[in-house]
């Protein structure tokens, strides 16, 4: 059994996700593809200063429920499933959960810029690239 560190919290992402933004496929008895989404609670972590408590979790409340941002978090598909339509019944299903709850724009996970076949399925959903993310490496034990 682990022991918490005092002052710790458990609170996770789990508290924030609501069941219908899940969305998990099965293909004969076994897991294909999933889906985890959220409302964007940036606002609400920025005027909490980033603390939970003592009053900073109903901050963050109040932007999941004021938001307009949908945010992918994650997904995937396992690869004997890949090219089946999984992804795109998902994406749909996804994005009707999304406009029934009243989200106006969709922000998706990060996606590698060599992932093609997951940029042409957004594109064609009416995606498009508005933010680029590039990781630079240096050694620093060899530094001259």
């Amino acid at each position: 059994m682990k022991k918490r560190r005092k002052g710790s919290h458990n609170i996770t992402f789990r508290h924030w996700i609501t069941h219908r933004f899940v969305k998990v496929v099965e293909y004969d008895g076994e897991v294909a593809g999933f889906i985890i989404a959220m409302p964007n609670i940036s606002k609400g972590i920025i005027a909490s200063g980033g603390r939970l408590f003592l009053f900073g979790f109903l901050k963050i409340i109040q932007a999941q429920k004021q938001s307009k941002q949908f945010d992918l978090l994650i997904g995937g598909i396992r690869e004997k499933y890949r090219g089946l339509g999984i992804d795109v019944l998902m994406g749909l299903d996804t994005i009707a959960s999304a406009r029934e709850a009243g989200f106006e724009f969709t922000d998706s996970h990060l996606e590698l810029e060599s992932n093609v076949k997951v940029r042409v399925e957004m594109e064609k959903q009416g995606g498009n690239i508005y933010k680029r993310y590039r990781i630079f490496q240096k050694d620093l034990l060899n530094v001259s």
